[in-house]
């Protein structure tokens, strides 16, 4: 079930699509480039969907982090609890923005956020070519300790319950799962 639809054109005006929209329009809206979009379903109380489309720029993350600032406050994560997830979803959509996307405000970085019971699945696509993350230098190198990049991946595995990678040509979808423990 289709609770709402909202999007926000290229001046911020908030625009609410209702179900008496036909699909086309939207999808002609939405792929006219000038978008962001959140998209919120739920089939069940406790089972709920967000979806947020974004441009490849680096302004975005503050949205992102607005979202699951309001999400993980509705599941009662605990103040530290938000502070990480917030912390390892805005560094996933980052690095899907400057080093997937490469800042080609062309492409698109797609968040899906979804709330089964106690577990939040954050899911991150970008529209790059992947990588390896076996080939990126160990941060605790020393070598690598003064170095301004190159930790992501280490943060969001010491944040997150579970980290997913799984890279095609058609870009990396990265998985975060946090459980809320009682």
């Amino acid at each position: 079930t289709v609770l709402s639809f909202i999007s926000r054109d290229k001046d911020k005006k908030l625009i609410h699509f209702k179900e008496s929209h036909t699909l086309l329009a939207i999808f002609n809206y939405l792929y006219s480039g000038l978008f962001e979009s959140e998209h919120m379903t739920a089939n069940r109380e406790d089972e709920k969907m967000y979806k947020l489309v974004l441009s490849s720029e680096v302004e975005n993350v503050e949205k992102v982090e607005e979202l699951t600032e309001r999400i993980t406050k509705g599941m009662k994560f605990s103040e530290d609890e938000r502070d990480s997830i917030a912390i390892a979803v805005t560094e996933a959509v980052n690095n899907a923005i400057i080093h997937g996307n490469k800042l080609d405000q062309s492409k698109r970085v797609h968040l899906s956020i979804s709330v089964v019971n106690k577990t939040l699945t954050v899911i991150v696509k970008d529209e790059g070519t992947g990588f390896n993350p076996e080939k990126l230098p160990d941060p605790l190198d020393p070598e690598n300790l003064l170095k301004e990049s190159g930790r992501g991946i280490f943060i969001l595995k010491s944040l997150m319950d579970d980290v997913i990678y799984d890279f095609s040509d058609k870009g990396t979808v990265l998985t975060l799962i946090k459980h809320k423990s009682d």
